[in-house]
This record gives C-alpha cells, structure tokens and sequence, in this order.
C-alpha cells in the first residue's frame, strides 16, 4: 500500500478558505471536542485575516492530497516577559483525527523549529490543554517540560471580582476598627464620664444587668449603674 505523503508550508491572509476549511472539518470530524481551531469557523472573516496578517504569528498548514489535515499556530516574542528570552510560541497544534499517531504532528513541530533558527529563538514554548494526558505524554516525550500554568479569565469578570473583594475589605477593617474601639470603652472604669458600658457590652456580646428604674450593669458581676439606661438596641440585646 502507497503511504500518503503530506506536505507542510506556511499560508498567510490570502490563504483563509485553506484555514476555514480545516476548521470545518475538524469541527465536524472532533464531535463534542472543542478547541481554538474549531472556534475559526464562528469567528469573523476578518478577524482571522487579520491574524494571519500579523508580523508576529506565522500559521503552517499539513497538507495532503485531499486537502489540509492539520495546522500549527506559531507566535514569536519572549519567552517570559521581561525574564526570558526570544522563544517560538506554539499556540495551537491541530491533527485531523484520521491523520493523527501518523507524524504530522511532528512534521509541524519541525516548522516551529524551522521558525526559532531563522529568528534566532532559543526555545520553542508550547500551550498544551488540561487534562489532555496523551497530548501531555507526546509533548514531553519531545522533551517539552512545565514551565507555568496558564490561566484566563475575562476582563469584566475580574474587575467585578476585584471590586467584589475590595468593598469585602473594607468591611472587614470597618468591622475590626469597630471591635477596637468597644474593647478600648470596655477597658474605662463604668463610672468614667464619656464611658458607654451598655453599648460596648451589647457590641461584643456581654451579658447586661437590668436594676431598678432601667439602671444596667455593663459588666458581668457589677451592680447597676445608677442613671445609666439601655437604648433601643440595648434593650433588644438585654432580652436576648
């Protein structure tokens, strides 16, 4: 039996149907899969000829008799900002699944390689997805090896999350400030002028001594203070 040949070359904005049509078919042929690659036929034309336009990110496509079976999406830049190095970026390695365990991906690997020798990159990164246990075996039997975890999240929901946390903060030092301060008058003799007992003790949670004619106890094992008389939230929490 003749083995299929496939044939890897760089494609740019003029060669977009190349791209959506592989994207079709991965979208088809993938099923419940999903990935970058699929989500090329949802985006708009002109977004993703602006992408292959790009100076900085070159797109090769495996090609074989029947058209294109997989595609590598190589970004150039640093490795880790202002710490690393010049690096090849791979940001997305695609194989049909009838052509995959057949070398294709390593064919586009070798334009990644390719690709850091002409611009003098050092190394070669690549975004591998979670949970993808053969695709982590492949990458580090190529002698990939971790380097970070890469996180997303939407800008608006991490500013509503920011701003979700700050006002949390500044309750919580609200509340301290508060709970200082209710220490601070529980520390003043109960006879000290400016002193409020009954406030402070129902603040923190003390027991309140009801006397005659309404006078309080601010302090557990104390006599009512004469002239001294529970408000409103002092009485709710003497009933308690």
């Amino acid at each position: 039996m003749k083995r299929r040949t496939v044939e890897v070359r760089r494609v740019g904005a003029d060669d977009i149907d190349l791209v959506i049509l592989l994207a079709e078919r991965a979208r088809g042929a993938d099923g419940a899969e999903r990935g970058p690659v699929h989500a090329v036929v949802s985006a708009p034309r002109e977004r993703v000829e602006a992408v292959l336009a790009r100076p900085d990110v070159e797109v090769h496509v495996a090609l074989a008799d029947d058209g294109p079976v997989g595609v590598v999406v190589l970004r150039l830049g640093d490795l880790l900002g202002l710490t690393g190095g010049a690096a090849v970026h791979v940001d997305q390695l695609y194989v049909h699944p009838a052509w995959r365990h057949r070398g294709v991906a390593r064919q586009l690997l070798a334009a990644a390689v390719c690709s850091a020798e002409r611009v003098g990159a050092e190394e070669v990164a690549c975004v591998v997805p979670p949970g993808g246990r053969e695709v982590q075996r492949f990458f580090a039997r190529l002698g990939f090896a971790p380097l970070v975890t890469l996180r997303v999240v939407a800008a608006g929901r991490l500013r509503a999350r920011l701003a979700g946390d700050h006002e949390d903060g500044r309750r919580r030092v609200a509340l301290d400030q508060l709970v200082a301060r209710r220490r601070r008058q529980l520390a003043v003799p109960a006879g000290t002028p400016g002193a409020d007992p009954v406030g402070a003790a129902a603040t923190v949670g003390l027991p309140v001594a009801v006397g005659a004619a309404g006078a309080v106890a601010a302090r557990p094992g104390l006599q009512p203070v004469p002239g001294a008389r529970l408000s409103a939230a002092g009485r709710r929490a003497a009933g308690r």
